[in-house]
């Protein structure tokens, strides 16, 4: 089975993935080579456009804005001209048999973001299926309220607002009110779970690849189980706030010598 999935907010089309932080106990961890491999998955989901990685890390240098803090992170948004920014971090990482990938991913927009349902990735077909005062509810606030919390929790101090002075020299105004992320996930990826093995057992069946060893190489090969992982972030992610698309079957019939 397949999952297609799509943008679920289609006023935000253009996003920015800005390097990730490394929370893990492996030291080695690139956060870099994380938000290079989710950036790759995440233009392949239709109706983003994902602003390159080489990109934010530029204006980053430039203007001195540190994306680990939101207020700075949407300014910097801004400045590359997306409409909202990841924040990512690896939480547990382990390269060697079975892998092991931890990840944690916040998005911040710069508007409010209009939840939709994921039917089609025309933004003025999906915009007639329903109105946006129907993500305004006390309900869908405060569920978006939770996960912005369960996000902070597990890293206090890394992504909540600095002191108001860091927000003052970058240039950002520092008497705002302190952002909320408008999707959020988390979730731990282990290479030994049936669940994990299942998911790249299938997507090797039905994706063409012809390299020698089967799914269970891709365990072994360090930068296609990031990427296996990336892919699965952001698809239940996306599910979870109404970006489910359609499901795809496809029966396999075992072969006769």
């Amino acid at each position: 089975m397949q999952t297609a999935v799509v943008n679920p907010a289609p006023n935000l089309p253009v996003v920015a993935v800005a390097p990730f932080l490394n929370l893990s106990a492996e030291p080695s961890t690139d956060g870099r080579r994380f938000a290079l491999a989710y950036a790759t998955e995440l233009q392949q989901v239709p109706g983003f456009e994902v602003i390159p990685v080489g990109v934010v890390e530029v204006a980053m240098t430039t203007s001195g804005l540190d994306p680990s803090n939101p207020t700075e992170a949407i300014a910097l948004a801004k400045l590359v001209g997306a409409d909202s920014i990841v924040l990512g971090a690896v939480t547990d990482y382990s390269p060697y048999y079975p892998p092991r990938v931890g990840l944690k991913t916040a998005w911040y927009a710069r508007d409010p973001a209009i939840f939709l349902p994921g039917a089609t990735t025309d933004p003025a077909a999906r915009r007639a299926l329903g109105e946006a005062a129907e993500c305004e509810t006390p309900t869908w606030r405060r569920a978006v309220r939770g996960t912005a919390d369960l996000f902070r929790a597990q890293s206090p101090g890394r992504f909540d607002a600095g002191p108001a002075s860091a927000g003052t020299a970058a240039g950002v105004p520092s008497d705002l009110p302190e952002p909320l992320p408008y999707m959020s996930y988390v979730r731990l990826y282990d290479g030994a779970d049936e669940d994990v093995a299942a998911a790249l057992r299938d997507r090797r069946a039905v994706s063409g690849d012809l390299r020698s060893g089967g799914w269970e190489a891709q365990l072994n090969r360090s930068e296609d189980f990031i990427r296996f992982c990336c892919r699965r972030s952001i698809r239940e992610m996306l599910e979870l706030h109404g970006g489910l698309a359609e499901r795809e079957y496809t029966v396999r019939c075992p072969e006769i010598p």
